[in-house]
């Protein structure tokens, strides 16, 4: 039976489509640690720096979500992404890349003041 659901598991895996929260996740899903890089074809992108996070803490009401906003540079030049304008198009000579941002882990903790140096963003990265 173990070996059952093993198998079922890793194929719905090899599917390569899974949830986060609300939004759907794919192969070309990407988690990058603050001043990690990636290169996807000829498009270098490094996740700087969290430049704002004001998200609701985990455990208190709040009446306004707030804002997470992330700095990355791609190919030279620097783009930010907030969870209000999560969406980036570049046109480079090579491709046209499409970078969303899907998440920034960790959520922010009532009373304690935030290590941006330990997130981690999700993004979604593709060719367009």
């Amino acid at each position: 039976m173990r070996l059952n659901l093993s198998i079922l598991l890793l194929c719905f895996m090899s599917i390569f489509q899974y949830t986060i929260g609300q939004k759907l996740v794919t192969q070309n899903t990407h988690l990058l640690n603050v001043k990690q890089k990636l290169k996807i074809d000829k498009c270098k992108i490094q996740f700087l720096k969290v430049t704002e996070d004001s998200r609701c803490p985990i455990g208190s009401q709040c009446i306004v979500p707030g804002t997470i906003t992330i700095s990355l540079r791609v190919n030279g030049t620097e783009y930010s992404l907030s969870s209000k304008e999560p969406r980036l198009i570049l046109h480079a000579k090579e491709a046209d890349f499409k970078i969303e941002l899907l998440d920034v882990l960790p959520y922010p903790k009532l009373k304690q003041s935030n290590d941006y140096s330990v997130y981690q963003s999700s993004l979604y990265i593709s060719k367009i």
